[in-house]
Order: structure tokens, then sequence, then C-alpha cells
């Protein structure tokens, strides 16, 4: 479950919306705002300019679920959320994905370092991963480096919107890590995975593409 898409790389340019709140002094959230219409982007390095490769009537853009709107992340005492709201409406349990996807994932590396396009030598110390494969949703967290589950999590699907619960003590307790979020399929039986969407996070300058979001947030 490496970050090297072998299909279609989603980056692009855009602009950030990110939004830290402490609530109270063991309450964090941020909410970053992604572009919408940037299904699996071409990104051209000559001009730092995007072309989406899906049009606006594939199945995979009608459908709304694989654009992300918002990426969201918080921690409320010992109990992170990992979030994201969508386009459109999640799939309901049994509604079939569109021809050609056999898995859809929402995954979120919690990364040693910050993904810095290129090069990128770091590793993760854990994924999490809602996956949805035309049945049913299931949710989990992975060990990065040996790709073994930790433990199935508790999760909610509702409309565009979707949540997933972790411990602190799930991930060994690391106090600070850099945070990857993206939406990824699987297509044919899953000989080729591609990464359709991935958050804009100060991704303003010239030549950078994407990056990961530091947590908790300097700002916080």
């Amino acid at each position: 479950m490496g970050k090297i898409a072998l299909g279609l790389l989603s980056a692009v340019i855009a602009g950030l919306l990110m939004v830290p709140s402490s609530v109270s002094a063991k309450t964090l959230s941020i909410e970053v705002e992604d572009r919408i219409g940037d299904v699996a982007p071409l990104y051209t390095a000559d001009t730092y300019d995007y072309v989406a490769l899906y049009g606006d009537h594939s199945p995979i853009v009608k459908a709304g679920y694989f654009d992300m709107k918002w990426f969201l992340f918080s921690q409320k005492g010992s109990t992170y959320t990992f979030g994201m709201e969508m386009v459109g409406d999640l799939p309901q349990e049994g509604d079939p994905l569109p021809q050609g996807v056999e898995l859809l994932q929402y995954t979120l590396w919690l990364d040693q370092e910050a993904w810095d396009w290129l090069p990128y030598s770091g590793v993760s110390y854990f994924i999490i991963v809602l996956q949805y494969d035309g049945l049913s949703y299931y949710a989990a967290l992975y060990e990065y480096v040996s790709g073994d589950e930790v433990m199935e999590l508790p999760f909610t699907v509702s409309g565009p919107r979707f949540e997933v619960r972790f411990s602190a003590d799930s991930i060994a307790n690391i106090p600070a890590f850099w945070l990857y979020p993206s939406v990824i399929v699987c297509f044919g039986n899953c000989p080729l995975e591609s990464f359709v969407d991935l958050v804009d996070y100060t991704a303003d300058a010239p030549g950078q593409v994407y990056t990961s979001i530091q947590w908790p947030s300097p700002e916080s």
C-alpha cells in the first residue's frame, strides 16, 4: 500500500482553506478544503496546470463520491477522527461501483515526514483505510512496514461524509506526525491502484504539487 500510483496520479495546484481550532485543552481539529472537479487530473509540469482525465459525464465523476470537498481530522482526548466530505453521497451498502472499479479506498497515511512529491524517501507509521467493495464497508488500521492489519476500526457513513475513529494507543501514542489523505481506486482484480484525488494543501507555489499536513498543526 505504498504511495506510488501505478496508474493516474492526482496532482494539482490549488488554494488552501485550513481552519484550526481548539475547543478545549484536549480538543483540536482541522478542515482542509479540496478543489472540486479535479478527479484524476494529469499534472503538466511545464505550465503548472492540470487537466482532469475523467470528463463530467464519466461514471466516476458523475458518482461524486470519488471527488473530495473537505478533509477532516480531529483529536478529542485520546480519540482521533479521520473523515472526508465528498461531492456526492457515498454509496449505500449493496450499491454497485462504476464499471471497472473493484475497490474504493478512502485512505490516510500517518507519515514520519512530509510528503514532498519528488524525491520521497520517508515511510509511514500507520495507514487508516475505509474501503467499499460494492457490497459493504470496512475500516481498519494497518502497520505500514509489514502491511499487517492492526485492528478493525469503528466508522460512520452519512450522506456525503464519513468518519473513522481510532485511539492514540492504537498508534503507539505517537505525539506528532504528518497526514496524507487521498482517494484511491483499484481497477480489475486490483492489479492497478490509482490515486484519483489528493487534498490540495499549500499547493500554491510554482512547481509545488502537493504536500502533507502537519499534526498537530503549528497554528493549534
